[in-house]
């Protein structure tokens, strides 16, 4: 399923608000579920299930610049290899919305960016109640991108080797939620709250440089790494002093 636009995209008419429900869309070539058109927006994906070799669902225009927009509820992306992406996105227009999204096999959860814009287009990404699990690739998840933000509250992170998750010069949120996170590399803002590691944080906390770390409320065990400069609020927490 690929929303893009009439006359080979040129066209803003008639590419949104779809409703994709109890569809399941698996072993796509390329990409199973593609909104790339900037106006391409508030399409809404319900109960199924996707998977595609490239990704299962994207919103990168092929010049990466703006993508369309989409909320996305009770659903299960497919990682069928390695190399596959969960969800390959860009800057949209509006924010984008992973609630209750089930994950399975290996490759990237998700790997984000700014548009290639003359003026790049943020993305703010939220992902809810999700469960997460990955293998097998150096990002679990990647976002990158100026002013742009990542969300992940009360979701939990699984993977045999440990979700790493890099974030550069962009904001990540984690509100709520556990898993076995073993490294998470940022120059942006990083918030950890109400967060309950199921195992040790083997690779740490590492501050590529300006960002800024801010932990409350939390069972994190060993943090190995002592991230610099860094700002710690409250909470109970092993292995640092706080």
């Amino acid at each position: 399923f690929s929303s893009t636009g009439a006359n080979g995209g040129l066209s803003d008419q008639n590419n949104e608000q779809s409703s994709i429900v109890n569809c399941y869309v698996e072993l796509a070539d390329s990409i199973a579920l593609s909104f790339e058109h900037q106006n391409s927006l508030w399409h809404n994906i319900e109960r199924g299930r996707y998977s595609g070799q490239v990704a299962c669902v994207n919103n990168v225009r092929s010049d990466g610049t703006t993508g369309g927009g989409f909320s996305i509820h009770n659903s299960t992306v497919m990682l069928i290899s390695g190399e596959t992406i969960g969800f390959n996105l860009t800057g949209s227009q509006y924010p984008i919305h992973l609630d209750n999204v089930h994950s399975e096999g290996g490759g990237r959860i998700l790997y984000a960016r700014n548009s290639k814009d003359p003026h790049p287009v943020f993305f703010d990404i939220t992902m809810t109640n999700g469960d997460f699990k990955a293998h097998s690739y150096d990002y679990n998840i990647d976002i990158d991108g100026s002013d742009s933000k990542l969300t992940l509250r009360d979701c939990f992170l699984f993977s045999d080797l440990g979700v790493r998750i890099q974030s550069v010069k962009s904001d990540l949120v984690i509100d709520g939620g556990h898993g076995n996170i073993n490294i998470i590399q940022y120059s942006g803002n990083v918030s950890i709250s109400n967060y309950r590691s199921d195992a040790q944080l083997n690779g740490g906390l590492v501050n590529l440089g300006g960002g800024k770390l801010f932990i409350s409320d939390n069972n994190t065990k060993n943090l190995t790494k002592q991230p610099t400069p860094t700002t710690y609020y409250g909470g109970y927490n092993y292995g640092m002093s706080v």
